[in-house]
């Protein structure tokens, strides 16, 4: 696959997971650095996880300036809007959404990303390893995230999240035998964000366990 094309599709993941990391910043009314740690960590965290996994050191997110001013550039459009108040309010509609949108399509960009660079690292033949490591890198930030700000990670909830990222990972693990990657991890983003954007709108989640009754 090109490199050009992987580089867009990183800054189209990157971009999406800082907005949803400055969103719940400004959600939790943190000040201008928590906003930007916040995002910044969204955005680069699961990148992170993933290369320490794979023993990429050091992690290609903390090597590249790309990716960090990519995050900078967009929390500061955000914090732009923000004094307006016309887009950040998180009681309204817009913001949910936005949010939501934001985090749906960084986990589906970051996965299919994660997963092709356990195969590009060799690892082709090891199936596990690459699904693992595809649900790791779209899932991480997001899970660094909501820790930050002492929230349940929404990995570890009832929605549908990280399975709509395994399935996703699961479709262009096989499906890049049949047609180019570069269509495969096209498809497979837009499988995830559909799954996970249908799943909160349908409100669909995954099963919970509960104590059985005397």
């Amino acid at each position: 696959m090109p490199d050009a094309l992987l580089l867009v599709f990183e800054i189209i993941g990157t971009v999406a997971f800082a907005i949803s990391g400055a969103l719940v910043a400004m959600e939790h009314k943190l000040d201008y650095f928590g906003v930007i740690v916040l995002a910044v960590t969204t955005s680069i965290g699961g990148g992170v996880l993933r290369d320490v996994i794979l023993g990429a050191f050091p992690p290609i997110g903390l090597v590249y300036p790309v990716y960090l001013i990519t995050a900078l550039i967009t929390t500061a459009l955000l914090l732009f809007l923000e004094r307006f108040r016309r887009f950040v309010n998180g009681g309204s509609r817009i913001y949910t959404w936005s949010y939501y949108l934001s985090d749906a399509l960084g986990l589906g960009v970051f996965t299919v990303i994660g997963i092709n660079t356990a195969i590009s690292a060799g690892y082709e033949k090891e199936g596990f390893l690459c699904i693992f490591v595809a649900m790791l890198t779209g899932v991480g930030g997001g899970m660094l995230r909501d820790i930050l700000v002492h929230r349940i990670p929404v990995v570890l909830r009832r929605e549908i999240y990280a399975m709509a990222s395994v399935l996703g990972a699961v479709f262009y693990y096989f499906s890049r035998m049949w047609i180019p990657p570069s269509i495969a991890m096209s498809i497979s983003i837009i499988l995830i964000v559909s799954i996970r954007m249908l799943s909160l709108h349908f409100n669909i989640h995954m099963p919970v366990f509960k104590e059985p009754e005397n």
